[in-house]
C-alpha cells in the first residue's frame, strides 16, 4: 500500500539505475576515451553496489517478515523462491531472446556454438570465471538470482542445524565475514583482474547483498535506533560511497590493469 511505501528507497533505486544507464551509454557520446572510462567504471561501480545493498535490504525485509510470521519450512521457502523468480526470470529470458536474435543477425551463427554460453540459462556463466562476452551485462542478475536461492538455505542451516540462539543474525554476520575472507584468499592466491575476475564473480559478491539483509534486520528488530540514527547514517553512507568511488577512480580507472589488493 502507498502508506507503507518508503519513497527514499525509490529515489535510491532510481539513482542506482541512472548511474548504471550512464555507465553503459557514455560510449555513445562524443567525449574522450579517458572521460568515457571514468563514467563507465565509476558510475557502474557506484550504481551496482548501491543496487546490490538496496536489493538485499528489500528482499531481506520480505524474507525476515515471513520468518517472523511463520516457522522456517520448505513450503515457505518454495513460495519465496517462486515469487522472486516470477519477478525476474520472464524479463531476463525475454532479453535473452533479443540477444540471441541480435547475435544471429550480427555474427551469422548461433551464440551457443560456444557451449559455455548455455550456462546463461542457469546463471552459471560467472560463477567461477568471467562471463563470456555474450550478454555479459547479466552478471549482476546472476549474483542476485544465486542470492535468492542461497539466502533461505543459509539461514535454514543456522536455524535448524546449528540451532544458535540468534540464528538469523548469526547467519547474516557469518556470511558477510566468510565471503569477505573468501575474496581475500582468492585475490592472494590468484590475483585476478578487478572487474571480471572479482567484481563479477558470484561467490565473491554475496556479502554485498547480505549487508542489505543486515540493514533489514536492524530495521525490523531495532526500529527506534534505526529512526534515531537515520540522518547520521545517511550522511555517513553518502561520504563512504563517494570515498569508495573516488578510490576506484584513483586505483582502477587510472591503472586498469594494475588495480591493487585493497580494491579487489
Amino acid at each position: 500500500m502507498v502508506k507503507d511505501r518508503v519513497f527514499g528507497l525509490d529515489i535510491l533505486r532510481a539513482a542506482a539505475i541512472l548511474l548504471v544507464i550512464i555507465s553503459h551509454t557514455m560510449y555513445l557520446l562524443p567525449v574522450s576515451e579517458p572521460t568515457k572510462d571514468i563514467f563507465l567504471i565509476c558510475c557502474g561501480f557506484a550504481g551496482v553496489e548501491i543496487f546490490f545493498v538496496l536489493s538485499g535490504f528489500l528482499i531481506g525485509r520480505i524474507f525476515l517478515d515471513l520468518l517472523a510470521k511463520k516457522s522456517l519450512t520448505f513450503a515457505m521457502v518454495k513460495n519465496f523462491w517462486i515469487r522472486r523468480w516470477f519477478r525476474t526470470l520472464p524479463a531476463y529470458f525475454l532479453c535473452m531472446i533479443f540477444y540471441i536474435g541480435m547475435f544471429y543477425y550480427i555474427e551469422h551463427k548461433s551464440p551457443f556454438s560456444d557451449s559455455y554460453n548455455l550456462l546463461y540459462f542457469v546463471f552459471l556463466q560467472n560463477f567461477v570465471a568471467a562471463p563470456p562476452h555474450f550478454y555479459r551485462e547479466a552478471w549482476s542478475l546472476s549474483v542476485e538470482e544465486w542470492f535468492y536461492l542461497l539466502l533461505p538455505a543459509w539461514i535454514w542451516f543456522f536455524y535448524k542445524v546449528i540451532k544458535m540462539k540468534n540464528a538469523v543474525l548469526s547467519g547474516i554476520i557469518t556470511c558477510i565475514i566468510a565471503v569477505t575472507l573468501l575474496r581475500v584468499v582468492v585475490v592472494l592466491l590468484y590475483d585476478p583482474v578487478w572487474n571480471l575476475g572479482v567484481r563479477a564473480i558470484v561467490p565473491l559478491r554475496l556479502d554485498t547483498l547480505m549487508t542489505g539483509v543486515l540493514t533489514a534486520y536492524i530495521y525490523i528488530h531495532h526500529r527506534e535506533s534505526w529512526r534515531k540514527y537515520a540522518r547520521i547514517c545517511f550522511i555517513a553512507g553518502v561520504i563512504v560511497t563517494l570515498a569508495a568511488t573516488g578510490w576506484v577512480y584513483i586505483d582502477v580507472v587510472r591503472h586498469p590493469q594494475a588495480a591493487g589488493f585493497f580494491s579487489k
